[in-house]
């Protein structure tokens, strides 16, 4: 597991002061006893500099995403919303929500229909430095952006590299529509009628009943009518199995 900056910095401070401690205590010939408790209050005190610092910046990180929603989902701005992203990504020192912050650009181009260039900043991202559900979002994005694109060959690359992954967050109610939308195509390009048709049927009305006015979600949801269409002219199921002859 890779270490924050903040947590090797104190690292370094608490092996320093234990090293001069330890000259000091030999130069005074101080007890073991007293050189251990000191050693303990030194490094108790600084585990509890982090856990101050580290809540103070989990509360300023979360006030970030909350100005960057409002941005997208209330003023209905992506290109400031691009921006913001990359202003915040030179702001911060961590350097999993630096990630984060740059990946999350990449909805401001899709809001805007510029997939290329949202699959572009994924494809540079360093995924690893995300959580599981944040590489998961992304990997998925990557394979709709390359449907909306109709690089139909490498989106589905995507979703069959992830498939159980994909699956799993099915039944995540706050993403199960990011990844539905996905399976849409995935199963459209199958020849899957009955999966893609319900599952497109099911975004289209779970689009429709939020309310929302993000660009991104009048997208999509063009995108998942005219998929409708193609899926509704697609051949029943029993149909591939008819020869033809009637009694």
């Amino acid at each position: 597991m890779k270490t924050d900056k903040l947590t090797r910095k104190l690292l370094v401070i608490g092996i320093l002061a234990a090293v001069v401690m330890i000259v000091i205590a030999m130069a005074l010939k101080l007890e073991s006893k007293t050189v251990y408790s000191v050693l303990v209050v030194i490094w108790a005190v600084l585990i509890v500099i982090r856990m101050y610092i580290v809540n103070g910046r989990n509360k300023e990180y979360a006030q970030m995403l909350k100005h960057l929603d409002k941005i997208l989902t209330e003023d209905n701005d992506p290109e400031k919303y691009i921006k913001k992203c990359g202003d915040y990504a030179e702001r911060v020192e961590d350097e999993a929500f630096k990630e984060m912050l740059r990946v999350n650009s990449a909805v401001g181009y899709s809001c805007m229909g510029k997939y290329e260039e949202a699959l572009d900043v994924l494809k540079s991202a360093d995924l690893q430095r995300l959580n599981p559900g944040h590489r998961a979002l992304a990997l998925n994005n990557m394979a709709q952006f390359c449907y909306f694109l109709g690089r139909d060959e490498e989106g589905t690359k995507y979703v069959e590299d992830n498939f159980q992954t994909f699956q799993r967050y099915l039944a995540n109610k706050n993403l199960a529509a990011a990844f539905m939308t996905t399976f849409c195509f995935y199963y459209y390009i199958r020849g899957n009628k009955v999966k893609a048709q319900r599952y497109t049927e099911n975004v289209i009305e779970f689009i429709n009943n939020s309310g929302s006015t993000s660009e991104s979600d009048k997208n999509v949801l063009r995108k998942m009518e005219e998929l409708l269409e193609k899926i509704k002219e697609m051949p029943d199921p029993e149909e591939l199995y008819d020869d033809g002859d009637e009694e």
